[in-house]
């Protein structure tokens, strides 16, 4: 979240919570589903020296109700702004932690760019670059 502006924040944390209600069917299957909007850290990855909060984690608890596991899906989600290079480091960070699924969440009109910002800087382990936009003021993902 380097490089968000305080104006783009509020449309960050929306897009982020209608990103964790699109993993209820995994919910229902017993794994965790975790959103860490704004400056929350509800939920992390990583070894314990270096935690890191993606967006969105969906996890795989360790037993039935645990509140660890191991980590299935990690989503960082992006506004207008923050589709950089800059940004990108974080993106080449989390792709290297080994998560089974990263999808980067970024809004229809960057995708190009973010495709060509991966690309440029020879990231690998982005699963998805996934757009999303708003129509009649609720979040949609293509």
């Amino acid at each position: 979240m380097k490089g968000r502006k305080i104006q783009w924040q509020s449309e960050h944390d929306a897009v982020v919570e209608a990103s964790g209600r699109t993993y209820t069917d995994w919910s229902a299957k017993g794994f965790g589903v975790a959103t860490n909007p704004g400056p929350s850290k509800n939920r992390f990855v990583g070894p314990a020296d270096n935690l890191r909060y993606p967006d969105v984690i969906v996890w795989r608890p360790n037993s039935l109700g645990a509140s660890t596991g191991v980590a299935k899906i990690i989503e960082e989600i992006e506004t207008e702004d923050s589709v950089t290079g800059d940004e990108a480091d974080q993106w080449a960070d989390y792709a290297s932690l080994g998560v089974e699924t990263f999808n980067l969440v970024v809004p229809v009109s960057k995708k190009t760019a973010a495709l060509e910002i991966i690309r440029r800087m020879k990231i690998v382990g982005v699963t998805r670059v996934q757009g999303y936009y708003f129509q009649q003021g609720q979040v949609r993902f293509d």
